[in-house]
């Protein structure tokens, strides 16, 4: 008969990424007045560019 324990830190589970994204219905379940994820869909896959104050002064 075999046994495995495996062992992991709080830390460690902290630190590995996480692959879910959350969704509206996510959102609404925990805070049932924002809507603040009803337009995140129209922003995926969309380019952002952000600029520093010395970018702007370059022009």
């Amino acid at each position: 008969m075999a046994c495995e324990v495996n062992l992991e830190s709080a830390l460690s589970l902290a630190m590995r990424a996480r692959t879910r994204r959350l969704t509206h219905e996510d959102q609404v379940s925990r805070y049932p007045d924002d809507e603040g994820f009803l337009h995140a869909d129209g922003l995926e896959g969309r380019e952002f560019v952000f600029f520093t104050k010395e970018k702007q002064k370059r022009g």
